[in-house]
């Protein structure tokens, strides 16, 4: 076995302890009262009493606990522990519980520490050792600090609680389960009754209660058969909600390619419009020259009647043209922009204006005939 190193300080410590613990389970021979022997004869010699089981009991302790004390001093802490537990054994005294919690204290087991420095502030009174019952109170204050406690209640008396395997007692448990911080898993178990599971994680210091319920086995199938037909009731709604949002996207799809048709059929047909009138707008223009310049050279009308009556027609049906050009066009970019926003999901945040064709509108004016389209870009 390894031997750690000791500091001066902690050697000292421990020196002054075992000192003071040894000589306290010791017992002075009992003072029995014995008759006086008559005067001017001397006293027969009494037989020797053979000592008591309590006595000789406490010998035997005493003697076990000097080589703890050193194999405590010496950083030997498992056999330390070894001797003043057989000492325990021997003669229960409360005053090996600090010697047993500053073995557990030094090995790192603040549960088992803890629960020794408690006892003894308990079973021993403080003026029957001041020193120690100080240190073992502030330590045991300082450990309750390190450590989480979980109270585990239950509806069913003599469950068997077991924490990570180690049994812990039946319910209802006298007082709350002391653990380690971290993750633990606490089963709770009574015959005839369904096994309940649960984990428990605390920080140092952190306290929690838990309630477990326990079922019989036939409440538990029935509970069982709750769930699953809850289970399944909630996946025939799922499937249900699923089936009428595809049904309600197969719709919009439809709605939309119906508008995105009519849409596009219209903007075609408004375009077409727009370049006819704008051809005829065009040819009007021209006419009217003709019959301007025809006046300026001094010809006669029957010689620019014709191109006159033209140009009044052509104006006419340009006109029309442009006007039912840009209405259809109108129309057209309606219906597309509402077949792109019907099958959009609402936005979180305000949306972005998108780029498109906002109007289109005919122009026609002394220089020719055209159209005028505005939109973002």
């Amino acid at each position: 076995m390894t031997t750690p190193r000791l500091s001066a300080s902690r050697v000292a410590l421990l020196g002054l302890l075992a000192v003071l613990v040894v000589p306290q389970l010791t017992l002075g021979a009992p003072k029995g009262k014995g008759k006086k022997a008559p005067r001017g004869k001397p006293a027969a010699a009494a037989p020797a009493a053979a000592p008591a089981p309590a006595d000789a009991a406490r010998e035997q302790a005493t003697g076990l606990l000097r080589p703890g004390n050193e194999a405590l001093r010496q950083g030997l802490y498992l056999d330390a522990l070894n001797q003043f537990q057989r000492a325990y054994a021997l003669f229960p005294s409360p005053k090996l519980h600090f010697n047993m919690g500053q073995v557990y204290s030094e090995l790192g087991r603040p549960l088992e520490a803890l629960d020794h420095y408690e006892r003894f502030t308990a079973e021993v009174k403080k003026e029957d050792g001041p020193e120690q019952w100080n240190i073992a109170y502030e330590r045991a204050f300082k450990l309750r600090s390190a450590i989480m406690t979980v109270e585990i209640q239950t509806n069913i008396a003599g469950a068997l609680v077991t924490v990570d395997g180690q049994i812990v007692g039946q319910t209802p448990l006298p007082r709350p389960v002391r653990l380690l911080p971290g993750p633990h898993a606490v089963v709770v178990t009574k015959k005839g009754y369904e096994r309940q599971l649960l984990e428990v994680s605390l920080k140092a210091g952190e306290s929690a209660t838990r309630l477990v319920k326990l079922l019989t086995e036939e409440e538990a199938v029935q509970n069982q058969r709750l769930v699953q037909r809850m289970a399944e009731e909630r996946r025939a709604a799922q499937e249900r909600l699923q089936r009428a949002q595809e049904e309600e996207q197969r719709r919009r799809t439809r709605s939309k390619r119906t508008l995105q048709a009519a849409g596009w059929t219209s903007l075609s047909l408004g375009v077409a419009a727009l370049a006819t009138g704008g051809t005829f707008a065009y040819l009007a223009q021209r006419e009217a020259q003709k019959v301007e310049d025809a006046r300026n050279q001094g010809k006669y009308w029957d010689d620019v009647s014709g191109a006159y009556d033209r140009s009044r027609t052509y104006r006419v049906v340009g006109y029309a043209g442009l006007a039912a050009g840009g209405a259809l066009a109108i129309t057209g970019g309606v219906l597309l922009g509402v077949a792109q926003r019907g099958t959009e999901k609402a936005p979180a945040a305000p949306a972005r204006e998108t780029a498109g064709l906002t109007s289109v509108a005919p122009s026609v004016g002394p220089g020719g005939a055209g159209l005028v389209v505005t939109g973002r870009f």
